[in-house]
């Protein structure tokens, strides 16, 4: 499972485009807010085929992998 964190817009973005990639049961996809905040999280459950494709989406869409402490995130 890979976790990224962005911008409301950017994460609407981002999992839109990865349900047009995916077939729709090769993809778990869970959005979640952090409390208090503007960042939200994606939380991504595929096969290992399709990590780099993920990757390379979280990439164009300048979405991070989750770290302890994610950043301000501005809206992008």
């Amino acid at each position: 499972m890979q976790t990224y964190y962005g911008s409301k817009k950017v994460v609407a973005q981002f999992v839109k485009e990865m349900l047009l990639s995916f077939v729709s049961d090769s993809v778990s996809i869970t959005i979640t807010r952090q409390e208090k905040s503007e960042v939200y999280c994606v939380s991504i459950a595929t096969d290992m085929s399709s990590e780099d494709i993920v990757e390379h989406l979280a990439r164009i869409y300048s979405v991070a992998l989750l770290n302890t402490s994610p950043p301000s995130i501005r809206d992008g």
